[in-house]
């Protein structure tokens, strides 16, 4: 039976480059179908929603379920991508979303 700390580790594992881009430039940076925080309700393993798109292509209510899911990742990834950091300004989810709660 898998631990906390199992469960902990594969979620880290998740944060592909084009979901750490959209999460250093915003949610715009990503632009290839498919990838990063993209939203599709026909394809498993994306955030689920009612329609499918880039995160400036979606209806409001389908753009905060999106940052929700940025910000979820922000939380875990937060301190880990803080530590790599010597960019001149702050990242957008740190501009953003700030300190993990």
């Amino acid at each position: 039976m898998p631990t906390n700390r199992t469960r902990f580790s594969r979620r880290r594992s998740e944060l592909d480059k084009f979901k750490l881009g959209q999460l250093i430039n915003g949610p715009e940076d990503c632009l290839l179908a498919g990838c990063g925080y993209w939203m599709s309700n026909i394809q498993k393993g994306h955030i689920e929603g009612d329609e499918t798109g880039f995160y400036f292509q979606l209806k409001p209510e389908n753009q905060a379920v999106v940052r929700e899911a940025m910000r979820a990742d922000w939380k875990v990834h937060r301190d880990r991508i803080m530590a790599d950091w010597n960019g001149d300004k702050l990242p957008w989810a740190e501009r953003e979303f700030g300190e993990a709660e």
